[in-house]
């Protein structure tokens, strides 16, 4: 395997771990807190979807078309969806950046 596909089969493996875990989240635990100063799971996930979306906004705005910021309070199938969608445009953006060359993603 070489290592541009090592690196993005690793990309796929978290998104699904993460879109796994996400699952698991319900209306009952969806405010549990990891620890006492941390965020609730629902604001994570919406978290990690909004650093995903950032970050394509500045390294492949096209890659960002149509995702956008989440409201953590929304529906869950929502945010789950969300992530979702934002995963797979990170690992697109990702292959392509790496294919065409670039030297540096974002600013």
């Amino acid at each position: 395997m070489e290592l541009l596909d090592a690196l993005l089969d690793s990309w796929d493996r978290q998104t699904r771990i993460v879109d796994a875990v996400a699952s698991l989240v319900n209306e009952e635990n969806r405010h549990a807190l990891p620890s006492p100063d941390g965020k609730p799971l629902d604001r994570q996930l919406a978290h990690i979807h909004g650093t995903r979306v950032g970050w394509l906004s500045q390294a492949s705005p096209k890659h960002a078309e149509g995702l956008n910021q989440i409201d953590w309070n929304g529906d869950l199938d929502e945010i789950r969806a969300a992530l979702a969608r934002s995963g797979e445009a990170v690992g697109a953006a990702t292959r392509e950046l790496l294919i065409s060359g670039a030297e540096k993603a974002g600013p």
